[in-house]
């Protein structure tokens, strides 16, 4: 991954090694789920990681349409997207069609927990890129209380002005996996956000217009 985020669901970059597959074990794979009968709309999603990093990224997008996939998504933090504008053409052309967006707040200041001083003006530039290559964007935020809990009601309000470019987000409250497995029963207990919150917070931001 080019990020080393807390929380992440993954614990890449920090175990020493990274296992990465390699294009015909990723074709392997795609063979072996598109076989099962009866055949559904299948889809599939990269992620990683950072599944923009690998490689065979053009070439795993390309092979899953060529051999049926009903929908070619990735789960993103954007940055190469906004660092390469060619790159979500080349994506685009591939086969990809939708970004699981990382997005946690709609600052500078309430991205900076990730560590990147600049990284909401390069989430900008990515919803950008990929809307100009016709890239489908869905921006997740992972909810931390005490973290980004207050950028709900910020980040609903950017999806309404920024609709003809994104057309949904996902909320999802923080789960102490992989890079923070080990977190203290204390921090956990302070931290955890529930769709209950979601819920109130929306509430609360809408005035009672989301009820």
């Amino acid at each position: 991954c080019n990020m080393m985020c807390n929380p992440c669901f993954m614990d890449a970059n920090q175990v020493g090694y990274v296992h990465e597959l390699t294009l015909d074990e990723v074709k392997q794979i795609l063979d072996d789920s598109i076989s099962f009968k009866p055949r559904r709309q299948m889809s599939v999603q990269y992620s990683g990681g950072e599944p923009t990093m690998s490689p065979h990224f053009l070439e795993a997008c390309r092979y899953a349409k060529d051999i049926g996939y009903y929908g070619v998504q990735a789960a993103s933090n954007g940055l190469r997207f906004a660092l390469e504008p060619e790159f979500a053409f080349q994506a685009k052309e591939a086969g990809l069609e939708l970004v699981y967006f990382q997005f946690d707040g709609v600052s500078n200041i309430a991205n900076s927990h990730r560590h990147i001083s600049n990284l909401f003006d390069a989430k900008l530039m990515a919803i950008e890129n990929l809307s100009a290559a016709g890239i489908d964007i869905t921006p997740v935020t992972t909810v931390v209380n005490t973290v980004n809990d207050a950028q709900v009601g910020p980040i609903f309000q950017f999806m309404i002005d920024n609709c003809d470019r994104m057309s949904s987000v996902s909320f999802q409250p923080v789960s102490f996996t992989g890079r923070d497995e080990g977190i203290s029963d204390e921090d956990r207990r302070r931290q955890r956000y529930t769709i209950s919150h979601l819920a109130h917070e929306l509430q609360r931001y809408s005035d009672g217009r989301i009820d």
